[in-house]
């Protein structure tokens, strides 16, 4: 059965090379865990909806099930760019809307711009912060996307995000 899993390889790798998905910001609180709403920052994620089309509707009224993939240590296109698994096998057979956000401080998502960073700024560097980006903008998300409202979240991610996802639960 080797030869299965390559053969599966092989036809995945470079089908989703091409797939489409908007770059979208999010403005994300700094910091989740202050009493007092503080400094927002532009937070970059991936939005693929062409396959969000109403073929996994569920009785609840949702359109079709949101897969999150937990952006980590690295630029998150290059994250889509590997991810052949969500798009082009999940993604079509359950009509789930693509979720991918990037890690703060990571590529785009730069809280506090491309300047060197001191001590203090990396301090909002954590995985609970993290986390949070993650939990609030599937709430903006579910908020402001017709028919999501009651649509389940499924969390994927690999080594530092396969942690992050399995935290998410």
């Amino acid at each position: 059965r080797p030869h299965a899993a390559l053969a599966v390889l092989a036809c995945t790798r470079g089908a989703f090379a091409g797939a489409a998905y908007h770059e979208l910001y999010f403005d994300q609180a700094l910091d989740h865990f202050r009493a007092v709403a503080g400094p927002r920052w532009p937070h970059r994620y991936l939005l693929g909806n062409a396959t969000w089309d109403g073929r996994g509707r569920l009785a609840n009224g949702c359109k079709g099930p949101i897969l999150l993939y937990a952006g980590n240590e690295g630029p998150i296109e290059g994250f889509w760019a590997g991810n052949g698994f969500m798009i082009d096998i999940l993604a079509p057979r359950w009509g789930a809307l693509l979720v991918f956000p990037e890690e703060r401080f990571y590529g785009k998502s730069q809280p506090f711009g491309a300047n060197p960073l001191t001590a203090q700024e990396l301090s909002y560097l954590t995985t609970s912060q993290v986390l949070e980006d993650y939990v609030e903008l599937v709430g903006h998300l579910k908020a402001s996307l017709p028919e999501a409202s009651n649509c389940p979240v499924i969390a994927v991610g690999g080594s530092y995000g396969g942690t992050l996802a399995a935290l998410l639960r």
